[in-house]
């Protein structure tokens, strides 16, 4: 979902988007273990290795948390080198299509989590 308006238009908070969703799951279905982990990968193997996630959803988690985290490197260390104060809003014209479409893949991996974990746990339930 792309940012409309401001300072940031027609880009998207990658840390926000990203990073942050996997790095909740991870925390979640690593309570939900009683796993001691407080590492995002390491939590993402180590519940691979329970019931709660299945070690491909694991594999697919960790992909994209390095994917995006390595975008988001790159766009930080592009702002410094041009003297901009680094930030998390990268546009996706940035990107190539090619890295467009694994970051759809991403993200489509976070949104099929999210929906699994939103039913365990019937999110919506108490509204």
């Amino acid at each position: 979902m792309l940012i409309h308006g401001g300072e940031h238009d027609d880009t998207f908070d990658i840390k926000h988007r990203g990073i942050v969703p996997i790095t909740d799951i991870a925390r979640v279905l690593a309570l939900s273990e009683g796993l001691p982990q407080t590492n995002t990968t390491e939590r993402l193997r180590a519940v691979s290795a329970t019931n709660a996630l299945s070690v491909e959803m694991g594999e697919n988690l960790q992909d994209a948390l390095e994917f995006i985290a390595s975008l988001r490197i790159r766009h930080q260390a592009g702002q410094i080198r041009l003297g901009i104060k680094p930030d998390n809003y990268l546009p996706p014209m940035d990107l190539s299509e090619l890295e467009r479409r694994h970051l759809k893949d991403a993200f489509s991996v976070i949104q099929d989590m999210q929906n699994t974990l939103e039913n365990r746990y019937q999110s919506g339930r108490f509204r």
